[in-house]
């Protein structure tokens, strides 16, 4: 994500806008079966949060199967399951409420 950004340069290209989508189960799963993508996403919120009106991250389906609790399984791997491990060891005891917000905040994107 840090990469994507450099390369869009919007401090020095305000004419540019930015759009994010495919980030969750995007990354490589850890030999301890855990999903990371989560630090991405946390990085494109930053990067909406920095350039309003200028970043922009859209719904992708694996987001969606994630808010609406609706597994995913590619290659035989339990891709949401994956990520809540993930979650779990970054956020540990808050590990669900976080969830819950990135939850929140996929319901509450135009669909």
């Amino acid at each position: 994500m840090k990469r994507f950004a450099a390369l869009a340069d919007l401090d020095n290209h305000p004419e540019r806008i930015l759009i994010i989508q495919e980030i969750i189960h995007s990354r490589i799963i850890t030999a301890d079966q855990r999903d990371l993508s989560f630090v991405a996403i946390l990085e494109a919120l930053k990067l909406m949060a920095r350039w309003p009106r200028r970043v922009y991250y859209l719904l992708g389906n694996h987001d969606l199967a994630f808010a609406l609790d609706r597994e995913l399984i590619k290659g035989g791997k339990f891709l949401n399951r994956f990520l809540y491990k993930g979650l779990a060891y970054m956020y540990q005891a808050r590990h669900e409420e976080v969830a819950q917000a990135y939850k929140a905040f996929i319901m509450n994107m135009p669909k």
